[in-house]
């Protein structure tokens, strides 16, 4: 299931997060899909694997929270 090449029609603000550790999905695919979805965001969570929005929610929550709040008049 190859999508990558799609995902540059994406045209919604993006935020794509992921744990420094994570082995599931490493941060290189995370920094793919940035690279190839126009304008997207990303967010490395530090001290984190897989479940980053779980190990650490403090982190998460600021990445999340201020991505909505730069897109609130969307």
């Amino acid at each position: 299931h190859d999508t990558l090449e799609r995902l540059t029609a994406i045209r919604v603000p993006t935020l794509i997060t992921v744990g420094a550790d994570d082995i599931l999905v490493p941060p290189a695919f995370s920094e793919e899909l940035q690279a190839r979805i126009p304008g997207a965001a990303f967010t490395l969570i530090p001290d984190a694997g897989h479940v980053h929005f779980l190990e650490q929610p403090q982190a998460f929550n600021e990445a999340m929270l201020g991505f909505l709040a730069k897109h609130r008049s969307r």
